[in-house]
């Protein structure tokens, strides 16, 4: 639903199932051989928030709220991204603006500070980062940021294309974009594992699409 895309449309259909399979950061691959239900259920968690903040139908505060919170205190940073998301979304629609996403990004960071507070989450990012060195870094886009490779020549081909180049400035796009480039940073920068990028991964493949 997020990327405009039905299960009638076998080609994209396949791409995404490809997608989801073979390019999020983890090495067993989702729905193949997968050890991480915590993953699992952050994925579907904060796809299901992404829907409601983005779904002008949905008027429920209260469901956003528990959402956002929830979401937000997730391990591996995962809303970090999806904050940076909205708040592009909001910044570039400013008449998209109300009550019921603002709540659900107030709800994200009521929730992140609950788990930057977390003891075990600063024991975890204090004693595995080191310093960024270049060929680290260079390594990681290579090996692991393929979904933001494909996202990037995704935009470089529709800017070639006449009937397409207005989606690239669609706030909503820019919004998936943003994410994708936040969770490849959060990675890169907390140099911790790149599960932390999941989300920004996740995101670029339904920019992709």
């Amino acid at each position: 639903k997020l990327a405009g895309i039905s299960w009638r449309n076998p080609l994209l259909f396949v791409l995404l199932l490809f997608g989801v399979s073979f390019l999020l950061p983890w090495y067993e691959q989702m729905f193949t051989q997968c050890f991480a239900l915590n993953y699992v259920w952050a994925t579907v968690l904060t796809l299901a928030l992404a829907l409601v903040f983005w779904n002008k139908h949905t008027k429920n505060i209260s469901i956003s709220i528990l959402l956002g919170v929830i979401v937000g205190a997730w391990h591996e940073g995962f809303s970090v991204p999806l904050l940076v998301g909205f708040i592009t979304y909001l910044a570039l629609n400013r008449r998209e603006i109300n009550r019921q996403r603002i709540a659900i990004i107030c709800a994200m960071i009521v929730g992140l500070l609950w788990l930057i507070s977390a003891p075990g989450l600063q024991a975890n990012v204090g004693y595995k980062t080191n310093t960024l060195q270049l060929s680290v870094v260079l390594g990681k886009l290579i090996k692991y940021h393929v979904p933001l490779f494909i996202l990037l020549l995704s935009v470089l081909v529709a800017a070639t294309k006449k009937e397409t180049r207005k989606q690239i400035i669609d706030p909503i796009f820019l919004s998936f974009v943003s994410i994708c480039v936040t969770g490849v940073l959060l990675n890169i920068i907390t140099n911790v594992g790149v599960r932390t990028g999941w989300m920004g991964y996740l995101f670029g493949i339904i920019a992709t699409l």
